[in-house]
């Protein structure tokens, strides 16, 4: 399955930084990925298309809601997998697997406030696992 990515992350997939990534997936297609091999992707459907790293294996695939709130002086994200809220620890390091060095590229990336979709990991990490609760 391709999978594209923005050029920013490729190499933090390259050096296992990023271990995941959050699609809409309207359509469901990742729903039943797991086991599937992930041809991780640059410029996808255009010239530019390269493939970076095509040895990838879906390992999990979780429902993912993301909720950011702005006002004029804050702003903050609730981040639920598979319905469960994570922690603000858990938070701080979810931004970190997903390829972002902190919370504002995090927010900046999501802008659009809400995503309600999927979550790929291609890793055995688990934040079910790793929960501090």
């Amino acid at each position: 399955m391709i999978m594209g990515f923005k050029v920013r992350f490729k190499e933090p997939i390259k050096q296992g930084v990023k271990i995941h990534s959050v699609r809409e997936d309207k359509k469901r297609r990742w729903r039943n990925a797991a086991g599937k091999t992930i041809h991780m992707s640059t410029g996808v459907r255009t010239r530019q298309y390269e493939c970076f790293k095509n040895d990838a294996k879906v390992k999990s695939v979780h429902r993912i809601d993301i909720k950011i709130y702005e006002s004029k002086q804050s702003r903050a994200v609730n981040i639920f997998i598979d319905g469960r809220a994570i922690f603000a620890t858990e938070v701080y390091q979810f931004i970190r697997n997903d390829g972002f060095a902190n919370i504002t590229e995090f927010l900046d990336f999501f802008k659009n406030g809400l995503i309600d979709g999927t979550l790929i990991q291609w890793t055995d990490f688990d934040y079910n696992k790793t929960s501090t609760y």
